[in-house]
């Protein structure tokens, strides 16, 4: 074998590992931009569900502060109307001793 064909099959041999060094990572980078695309595609899944979970909460919790304003409003109409109720019943004794008056005027005119 002469120095020409030793350094022929050399070169052959860097070809043929570059070639296949250069074929791992091209299927490496391949491996590596399918596992890049699922993280991104998850994380905007995830971004996207924290999104509507959010919104929903904040839906949720707007709806229960309504829920409690609506109770109040009821509970200061329902307050207001027993204390009216209570004024009113203040006259109560008053227009009772009043009729048992007038009862007992028109008994005593009768006789």
């Amino acid at each position: 074998m002469t120095i020409a064909d030793t350094i022929y099959s050399n070169l052959k041999k860097a070809r043929e590992k570059i070639i296949s060094d250069m074929e791992y990572a091209k299927a490496k980078a391949k491996e590596n931009l399918e596992y890049a695309k699922s993280v991104i595609q998850q994380n905007i899944t995830n971004a996207f569900k924290k999104g509507t979970e959010t919104t929903t909460n904040n839906t949720i919790e707007k709806k229960e502060s309504f829920k409690q304003v609506n109770k109040s409003i009821k509970q200061a109409k329902k307050e207001e109307t027993n204390k009216n109720i209570g004024s009113n019943l203040i006259y109560l004794p008053i227009i009772i001793i009043i009729i048992i008056i007038i009862i007992i005027i028109i008994i005593a005119v009768r006789k």
